[in-house]
């Protein structure tokens, strides 16, 4: 009784009322009926086609395909879809005008308007370069330009490699990325421009990124498990003896823990 079900995943949700009662249009969180955890979903900044162009959205609308995806419920049936049929990310299947799975499955994914947690968990995803490829056209097509780069800069150490048009031709997801900010084409569609001061923003943030990738890679022999190092706790603010344990997986990162004391953070270089 307390919201409409929702099933965005493996579990069951709730869309939360507002305080009236009423069910807000576009309600943007959802609560996980087995946890009680509540989750947001992303806004999308976009307009009715998601900043498609008319005709790609015309003719994914009168596939087949798209028409046979009425049947996958739930965000991770889109993503086990994304995982067996997408082997290229181009809008069109190549040499046709017959919207690829890629796309279709992009716009399955707009309609659902997944969470943050599992628009992150997209491109984080292990198992197919393309669930990643998708969850970034995601971003790129429909959040808001200003928080694209929150979603895209733990990407730009990400050295996997993709063929976007199956032609061979590879790129890793870092490359990807830094096309998407950097073009407005992409293959045969146009993407969302970017305002001029958010693009020249996420462009100066690439370069600063780039400079601590090539640090990072520099002082990666010397910072291994076990390491001593000296480290600034966060609490307190002071240099502490630490020792290194691992390397996160946020960009720049080690989890280490302090000698003396035992407490654990992750700290960045």
């Amino acid at each position: 009784e307390g919201g409409v079900a929702e099933d965005l995943g493996s579990a069951t949700f709730h869309l939360k009322r507002a305080d009236d009662g009423t069910m807000p249009v576009g309600s943007m969180k959802v609560v996980d009926e087995v946890t009680g955890e509540v989750q947001e979903r992303v806004p999308q900044v976009c307009n009715s086609m998601y900043n498609l162009n008319h005709i790609l959205r015309t003719q994914i609308l009168d596939s087949d395909y798209f028409k046979s995806l009425v049947a996958l419920t739930t965000f991770q049936d889109v993503v086990d879809e994304i995982f067996d049929k997408v082997t290229y990310a181009t809008p069109f299947i190549p040499n046709t005008r017959t919207p690829s799975s890629a796309f279709c499955l992009l716009y399955k994914l707009f309609t659902m308007m997944p969470t943050y947690q599992q628009i992150n968990s997209m491109l984080e995803h292990p198992d197919s370069p393309f669930i990643k490829i998708i969850g970034i056209m995601y971003v790129r097509f429909v959040v808001e330009p200003k928080e694209i780069w929150t979603f895209f800069e733990p990407l730009m150490a990400d050295k996997q490699d993709v063929e976007a048009a199956g032609d061979g031709k590879k790129k890793t997801i870092a490359q990807f990325v830094q096309g998407v900010i950097d073009e407005l084409h992409y293959f045969d569609t146009i993407l969302p421009r970017i305002p001029v001061p958010v693009q020249r923003k996420m462009s100066e943030q690439m370069m600063m990124n780039q400079v601590k990738l090539d640090r990072l890679e520099s002082m990666r022999s010397r910072i291994k498990p076990g390491a001593q190092v000296l480290a600034k706790f966060y609490d307190d603010d002071q240099i502490y003896e630490a020792e290194v344990m691992r390397e996160c997986k946020r960009q720049g990162y080690f989890r280490v823990v302090f000698t003396e004391y035992g407490n654990e953070q992750e700290t960045s270089l």
